[in-house]
């Protein structure tokens, strides 16, 4: 799954409206990754914009899985418009960081960003610190941005500064939506 991801990323700016890049299809509900794992499998999918091909019988996935593709707001990422896939913003080499954040402008209800954060570590949780203006989010720290979280749907406003996301588990990631406008 990472190797496909990160070959997929590499050709991220030839990826748009009608030429997708393609990772492969999905293996979540196959029993072979953690819950975790398939949450990030299907979130990666999402922010590239690849075809979501499910590789499982629908008669005998598990519930837990089936919630993950039916995740609204991930599925909204994958289909929206603009049709830009994420590029990674920070924790680009892998080899030497253990998160990966990814941005993606997005067109639904005005401009807004997706983000999501991977945490490759294979046994420790790690946490995320992310600058709404380095990350190209927000143009000021003064900024007013609403953030939905899209795994939960809970919706928290702050401002455009530094943002901690602490206790991203093994192999798991955070999912955000993310609006700015200035006060």
């Amino acid at each position: 799954m990472k190797s496909n991801f990160l070959i997929n990323m590499k050709s991220a700016h030839a990826a748009g409206s009608g030429h997708w890049n393609d990772p492969d299809m999905l293996v979540v509900g196959n029993g072979w990754l953690t819950t975790e794992e398939e949450q990030t499998h299907f979130a990666l999918w999402a922010f590239a914009k690849a075809p979501l091909i499910i590789g499982t019988p629908l008669d005998s996935i598990p519930q837990s899985s089936l919630a993950i593709l039916q995740n609204k707001w991930l599925l909204g990422i994958n289909q929206d418009l603009l049709g830009n896939q994420a590029v990674c913003n920070s924790g680009c080499d892998t080899t030497l960081h253990v998160y990966q954040a990814l941005v993606s402008p997005n067109s639904k209800d005005g401009l807004y960003m997706g983000v999501l954060a991977v945490n490759w570590d294979d046994a420790q949780a790690q946490t995320l610190t992310l600058n709404f203006v380095d990350a190209g989010i927000a143009s000021t720290d003064y900024d007013s941005c609403t953030v939905i979280d899209l795994w939960t749907g809970e919706v928290t406003k702050t401002n455009g500064g530094d943002h901690s996301y602490p206790d991203i588990p093994a192999h798991g990631n955070i999912a955000l939506q993310i609006k700015c406008l200035p006060f």
